[in-house]
């Protein structure tokens, strides 16, 4: 995984409204080129300010909302849950950096300890010119 896309290859099992699968989605497709964050606060800062554009709306403020791009027909079709995406959606999108970022440390701490130290050089720590 390297982009903030990635994140999302694999969607939830449930969704709150019919329009949060749709919204997932195109969030999948504008963030694949989106190199990942040093830390998962930066990350939620990225994905709260993806969900402005998407929606026009602010994460926080907001139970439901109806985006026409999203509505494919059916009862609730258009429809984004606010609380799908503050409660599952992106926690469970931050739980996957998370996951992945102690994955990359233990693989480097791995890989350190598994550096074979008799590949080393001696280094000589005299002092040319002095008796």
């Amino acid at each position: 995984m390297n982009s903030v896309g990635d994140l999302f290859k694999e969607e939830p099992e449930q969704w709150g409204l019919r329009g949060d699968q749709y919204l997932w989605r195109e969030l999948k497709n504008e963030l694949v080129s989106v190199a990942l964050p040093s830390t998962s606060s930066e990350l939620q800062r990225f994905l709260e300010n993806a969900f402005w554009n998407a929606t026009q709306v602010s994460l926080a403020f907001f139970d439901e909302i109806f985006v026409e791009r999203y509505s494919h027909g059916g009862m609730s079709s258009g429809y984004i849950s606010g609380e799908f995406w503050r409660e599952r959606g992106f926690p469970l999108i931050v739980e996957r950096f998370l996951e992945l970022r102690k994955k990359v440390k233990e693989e480097r701490h791995l890989s350190l300890k598994e550096f074979d130290k008799s590949e080393l050089l001696p280094i000589s720590w005299t002092v040319s010119g002095v008796n």
